[in-house]
């Protein structure tokens, strides 16, 4: 196909190849690539495992038939279809009033309940307590999913999609590691094993290092990162506003005649107001935005890119003979 032309040539120069190469080792080089990746796969390895265990162990242990486990077993599942979302809603609201170290203080304490609700599953005696915990624990998995996914665009900036790749595989090597673990133990040990390594993973949060974030126990936000959560929040309370007014605007409309017109009126040249100042209040943070940006720019770039020079150092371009 090179021969004949019908594919880029490009792919083959040297530098692009050398970007490739580039590109993946910056990514798989971080320490907190790593960490992320493991603790996904004890969350959404938990979640694969429990999607076929959890029909066995309702069938070993309570006497179920295969539909009736089957059915009670995809309970885990159909809460995947809003606890991970939440988990992700969550993690970047703590994010606006604690920055990095309140995302990580979250997937910590998700991964360390999730653990413990695995071992108490496992010693329950009765089917309807045994339903009840499968459900809490289940919601504490899929938020721990989507709390992990909340922290790895921080991790590099320019070699996001590397990041995500290699800790969305942690998710399937987790599947395998425990479905070993299954295999070779009864469900109480494995439960428990699995358990202990879920609550053990919770720990490496602590050696999460961030530059230009705070950590959980050391470190503190850059200025940059404070005066990006600090714009969200001047920003949300002006939207915030904005929809408040508009909604009072138009009940004012609504009112009846019985209420005054002069009332009415009233009402209606309030709310005018309230989206007038909202509005004006959005062009102000536009306006401090473009200044900021403008005045700062060099810095933030450095800020950014300072984690990244290995990644974006040009290499040099060897000629054809």
């Amino acid at each position: 196909m090179k021969k004949r032309g019908t594919m880029d040539s490009s792919f083959y120069n040297y530098t692009t190849t050398r970007w490739y190469s580039t590109t993946l080792t910056s990514g798989s080089h971080n320490r907190n690539t790593w960490i992320l990746c493991w603790q996904y796969a004890c969350c959404f390895g938990v979640e694969l495992i429990m999607n076929n265990a959890a029909v066995l162990y309702f069938t070993d242990r309570f006497g179920l038939s295969t539909q009736s486990a089957a059915a009670v077993g995809s309970i885990f599942g159909w809460m995947n279809i809003f606890a991970r979302g939440m988990g992700g809603l969550y993690s970047d609201r703590i994010n606006l009033v604690r920055g990095m170290r309140g995302r990580l203080l979250m997937q910590t304490v998700l991964l360390v309940l999730e653990g413990a609700l695995i071992i108490v599953f496992a010693y329950t005696d009765t089917l309807g307590g045994s339903i009840a915990v499968m459900v809490v624990f289940s919601i504490f998995t899929q938020a721990a999913e989507g709390a992990v996914y909340g922290v790895v665009p921080y991790i590099s900036t320019l070699h996001t999609g590397t990041v995500a790749g290699i800790v969305g595989a942690g998710g399937n090597v987790g599947g395998v590691v425990f479905g070993l673990i299954f295999r070779s133990l009864s469900f109480g040990v494995g439960f428990l094993v699995m358990g202990a390594v879920v609550i053990a993973s919770a720990s490496l949060s602590f050696l999460v290092d961030i530059p230009g974030h705070a950590g959980l126990l050391r470190g503190k936000d850059s200025q940059h990162a404070v005066e990006v959560r600090k714009r969200h929040i001047r920003i949300a309370n002006a939207v915030a506003a904005l929809q408040r007014s508009t909604r009072n605007q138009r009940s004012s409309r609504d009112d009846t005649v019985g209420d005054g017109e002069g009332e009415t009126y009233e009402n209606d040249e309030n709310a005018k107001g309230s989206a007038t100042s909202g509005r004006t209040e959005l062009s102000n943070i536009e306006q401090k935005n473009k200044t900021v940006e403008q005045n700062d720019g060099e810095g933030l770039r450095d800020s950014v890119f300072r984690d990244e020079e290995e990644g974006i150092r040009a290499e040099p371009t060897e000629e054809a003979d």
